[in-house]
């Protein structure tokens, strides 16, 4: 497994301007009487404090907080915190979810600000399958990174657009977007046969051959829909 610099990966995604530590300068102008304005933490949960204030101003956590999954009916991990511990990984710039336990799920400060709580972090989420994992093994905290792994599939196609659609409405009324954006667009035909349910039909030439083996432009139905991309 590569080795992931997630402080570095969390400043370049934040856009996080460079700061030089001297502390005897600090002392110096506080011995002088001068404020400080405030007391910056620069490791990973600090900059995660400010990527979640950020989704609250938003309005994007609130977002995150009502989003339901039709399919995890049964799901020991609120659903906010599966959603902000994927946040998390992009941020952190982690490639896998097998690097979970390993960077920030042992990140104490970091999975606390997200919400989980210290006797979860000690013990996990449950005792469920303990007797398989052998005498002496600790159960995974906050729990197992096939949690993560097998969530977003359990989303409906409609539950993801929704969600996705809203977060950029938020973002929209905040202000993040120029008045004028530039986008590309680009559509496909996706064809089906004639008995597929709701699809249309359009009237398409394509080269053919005919009975004499000579080759002709020939019209033909085409069943399906069209895909348009923004």
């Amino acid at each position: 497994m590569a080795a992931v610099d997630v402080a570095a990966a969390i400043r370049e995604r934040l856009d996080w301007r460079l700061a030089e530590r001297n502390d005897q300068f600090v002392g110096k102008v506080v011995g002088e009487g001068e404020e400080v304005d405030a007391i910056f933490g620069l490791e990973e949960a600090g900059l995660l404090d400010g990527f979640l204030h950020f989704l609250e101003a938003t309005g994007v956590l609130a977002l995150v907080r009502s989003l339901t999954v039709q399919a995890c009916r049964r799901l020991m991990v609120p659903v906010v915190l599966l959603v902000l511990t994927y946040f998390m990984k992009v941020l952190m710039g982690i490639p896998s979810v097998n690097a979970l336990p390993a960077l920030p799920f042992s990140n104490q400060g970091a999975m606390l600000l997200l919400g989980f709580d210290g006797y979860v972090m000690e013990n996990g989420l449950s005792r469920r399958s303990h007797e398989k994992r052998g005498e002496g093994k600790a159960p995974p905290t906050p729990f197992s990174e096939r949690v993560m792994s097998s969530f977003p599939g359990k989303m409906l196609v409609e539950e993801v657009e929704g969600f996705f659609n809203g977060a950029i409405r938020c973002l929209a009324v905040f202000g993040v977007f120029a008045a004028e954006v530039t986008g590309v667009i680009d559509g496909t035909d996706i064809e089906t046969t004639a008995k597929y349910q709701g699809a249309g039909k359009v009237i398409r030439k394509r080269n053919g051959v005919d009975k004499r083996g000579q080759r002709k432009e020939i019209e033909v139905v085409v069943f399906g829909f069209k895909a348009i991309v923004l």
